[in-house]
């Protein structure tokens, strides 16, 4: 008798603490510009500008009445001009060893000063392709790739792999897969970014094993590709492992994932977005046997 008074109490509470309604309308957020640009070797500066909104908003508002002035090593370059909707296209390519800024006016808000650095690319060498490198659980033969590369212990540098395959008519990054390698199981990611701080030498050999999610059930179908290494600016190297962390919370696989909210990391002064980049250095295609 005590037990079934209990469990009706128990339903009355969970009934009349479900009645409240979710908020349905949400104030709007201030207007805060949010920059992005990602300064990659060899491309010109693109920026995006926007505007945050309400917390239901799905498309952010676009600025495109921004006066966009870039510097390089402190030296004005030019006015970047605006392209598209948000967009706005530099006359000036990225090049390596150069500090980059953009003074940027939007009306009705502060002046914002975003600047970054780009790392001269190290060098790849001795590529090495290994098409049995192991075994899965299930017996599944996967490969792996080994190379050397280049690095200045006097200077702390950050680098990123990407193995991109060409499989049949697009180019997919291939999957990092029982990582071996003690600079990237320092990182805690299961994502070939990392540092030197472990690197003593003038070189560095590193064996990265990789699926390409393709598979005849006793081996990975192998595909030509090219191999890509990044060196990083350590705002864009912290970038890209929140990015990872803040991808893995929003879409959890039930295994990997996570309940925590990760917000994207920003170097933008009294705003949102990100403005970093890299160098890049990349092999020939190469076709496994």
């Amino acid at each position: 008798m005590h037990t079934m008074k209990y469990c009706m109490f128990f339903t009355l509470i969970l009934f009349f603490s479900c009645r409240d309604l979710v908020q349905e309308e949400f104030e709007d957020f201030p207007k805060i510009p949010v920059i992005n640009s990602i300064l990659v070797t060899n491309d010109n500066l693109h920026l995006d500008i926007s505007l945050t909104g309400k917390i239901d908003t799905t498309k952010l508002q676009k600025v495109n009445d921004a006066e966009v002035s870039l510097f390089v090593n402190n030296v004005f370059k030019e006015k970047v001009k605006h392209s598209s909707d948000g967009m706005y296209l530099s006359q000036t390519k990225i090049n390596a060893g150069n500090k980059y800024t953009c003074e940027i006016k939007i009306q009705g808000q502060d002046l914002i000063i975003v600047s970054d650095s780009i790392i001269a690319p190290c060098k790849l060498l001795n590529i090495k392709h290994i098409k049995y490198a192991g075994k899965t659980e299930e017996g599944e033969n996967y490969p792996a790739i080994e190379f050397a590369f280049t690095n200045n212990p006097n200077e702390r540098i950050y680098y990123e792999v990407l193995i991109k395959l060409f499989v049949y008519d697009e180019i997919q990054n291939a999957n990092i897969i029982f990582i071996e390698d003690p600079l990237i199981l320092k990182e805690g990611l299961p994502i070939a970014v990392f540092s030197n701080e472990l690197i003593n030498g003038n070189q560095y050999t590193m064996r990265l094993n990789y699926s390409t999610g393709y598979s005849n059930g006793k081996e990975m179908e192998l595909f030509p590709f090219v191999l890509e290494i990044r060196t990083l600016s350590n705002d864009y190297y912290r970038f890209v492992k929140q990015l990872y962390l803040y991808e893995l919370s929003r879409y959890p696989d039930g295994f990997n994932g996570t309940s925590a909210a990760f917000s994207v990391y920003s170097n933008i002064p009294n705003a949102y977005g990100i403005f970093a980049g890299y160098s890049k250095s990349f092999s020939d295609t190469i076709v496994p046997e």
